[in-house]
């Protein structure tokens, strides 16, 4: 059996090793730079990022979507040119929404750190955040356009490549200037970030540049055609994720200002959110380097069929990303909830996850769910369904947020609306997939076995490590030895209850054909 390069199972397998790789950097990114900047240096960074993501949602989020379902749509019938023209007209779209940004940014630097964002320290990062974001807009949309293309290795590349020098950058101008202010520690953090996207935008560029044999048949669509197509597809969606992440900012950025109305001081209210931000969370989206790849593919690939009115291969597309999101998140959530604690405790030196941790893991996997059914969504036309259920679960979030602000409430208020939010966006979704596509819940395959075999792996992690640390053995090799002895037990569960993982991939592998 010969394997088809452009599989789904290829290009996810491609980009799984990818994102490993990418978590695996970031995270111990992350690590660094909580013991460099402390929990405090965290939540001023964690500040930053609700205001650049307002940003990147106005100014490239629709655009980069455009960019990959278009780029699928002219290449599946070898239309080369017109995926580049909209490139280009993104590109232009994209520095037309640039400008005034800018210029907001500049003239309102002060006023969006001290009001908007509640911290005076913020302000100087906001300056150099601008650099950032045009190379981000570049960056963004010649990626896509690759993988509209199926052109995986561009990406990956170009990402692995950020990434080493993010961290190299970012801990060099730390360690070179050496201060304890979290002001000057964000500036730094957001300066190394500008650097790395530099290196990202020459590699893409460079391979962009590089264009490969033309059909001498094919005439472009029109710019204006062009345009107007990138605009119905862009503009609902920028104008749902500017409003999504407006809400979703605020719910951050309220979090510290409603520590302190519950009876906590500024301090303590910034080292909390820097913990849970900055520190727990991250932890507990690393599963993602898995799941991500079926985000990036999926949009061009469903794209694809749709234009092809291959409805069948849609189906089972959208069915087959669902039932790989329960067999990934469940699992890592039954690893993390016994043993999250003890691992923030030895990477990060901090104590009092705890209490966090289990009721993060039952909305983080629905949060999972969410971003894989959000991309089926756009990838069948339904991007203003998607973002119409993102805006009401933010809306949610928003509620138990401002309740956190009561006395003795506090950051238990966030945790409850981040669980009912993700349940309902989640449900949502797949309620819309399951009409909008005529398919039948699988309950059985994609819920059941998942969860079941998830608890039995749950429970020997949990006695293995509590057995291996009565014995006397160190905390990190019990940990690895019970991390190993339940994804062994979870992979046998799951062959004993029909699901065999090697022929689960077998499936996924087509014979000479695109899948």
């Amino acid at each position: 059996m010969r394997i088809s390069k452009n599989s789904v199972f290829v290009s996810a397998f491609s980009l799984t090793l990818s994102n490993i790789t990418l978590q695996l950097l970031g995270f111990v990114y992350r690590v660094v730079l909580g013991r460099m900047t402390g929990a405090e240096g965290m939540g001023v960074y964690q500040l930053i990022l609700p205001f650049y993501s307002v940003l990147i949602s106005l100014t490239m989020s629709g655009l980069t979507v455009a960019v990959s379902r278009i780029t699928a749509e002219y290449g599946a019938f070898g239309d080369d040119a017109s995926a580049r023209r909209a490139v280009g007209i993104s590109q232009a779209l994209f520095l037309a929404l640039f400008a005034p940004v800018a210029i907001f940014t500049v003239n309102r630097a002060g006023w969006i750190g001290n009001v908007v964002l509640g911290n005076e320290k913020t302000c100087a990062a906001l300056y150099i955040i601008l650099p950032c974001l045009l190379l981000t807009g570049f960056e963004n949309i010649h990626k896509n356009y690759f993988f509209g293309r199926k052109k995986l290795t561009p990406p990956i590349i170009s990402e692995l490549t950020e990434q080493s020098v993010r961290i190299i950058a970012v801990i060099t101008l730390i360690w070179l200037f050496n201060t304890s202010d979290p002001g000057i520690n964000a500036f730094l953090i957001v300066s190394g970030m500008t650097v790395s996207e530099i290196v990202s935008v020459i590699i893409l560029s460079c391979v962009y540049s590089r264009r490969g044999p033309r059909r001498l048949d094919a005439k472009p669509v029109p710019a204006f055609g062009l345009f107007a197509k990138i605009c119905s597809v862009a503009l609902p969606i920028s104008a749902a994720g500017a409003l999504n992440n407006i809400l979703s900012s605020a719910n951050s950025v309220l979090v510290p200002r409603m520590l302190v109305s519950s009876g906590m001081d500024m301090n303590a209210a910034l080292g909390e959110f820097g913990m849970l931000f900055g520190m727990i969370i991250p932890v507990l989206y690393l599963p993602v380097a898995f799941i991500s790849p079926l985000t990036v593919i999926m949009v061009p690939r469903l794209s694809e069929k749709v234009a092809v009115k291959n409805l069948s291969d849609v189906r089972r597309k959208a069915g087959k990303t669902i039932h790989v999101t329960g067999l990934m998140a469940f699992p890592a959530m039954a690893a993390l909830i016994p043993l999250g604690e003890v691992f923030c405790r030895l990477i990060y030196n901090q104590s009092g996850t705890g209490k966090y941790i289990l009721p993060l893991c039952i909305a983080t996997v629905f949060s999972y769910y969410q971003i894989t059914t959000n991309t089926v969504l756009n990838g069948i036309g339904q991007q203003r369904r998607a973002a119409a259920h993102v805006v009401f679960g933010n809306i949610i979030q928003l509620f138990f947020t401002l309740g956190a602000g009561l006395p003795r409430v506090g950051m238990s208020g966030y945790i409850a609306g981040y669980i009912i939010s993700d349940v309902f966006m989640a449900v949502l979704n797949i309620h819309c997939i399951i009409k909008k596509l005529k398919m039948r819940i699988r309950w059985f395959n994609w819920f059941f076995i998942p969860v079941i075999c998830s608890a039995l792996s749950g429970l020997i992690i949990n006695l293995a490590y509590t057995l291996l640390r009565f014995d006397g053995v160190g905390e990190w090799h019990a940990l690895l030895v019970s991390l190993v002895m339940g994804a062994l037990s979870y992979l046998i569960c799951l062959n004993l209850m029909g699901t065999s993982i090697t022929g689960y991939i077998k499936k996924l592998i087509p014979k000479n054909r695109d899948a």
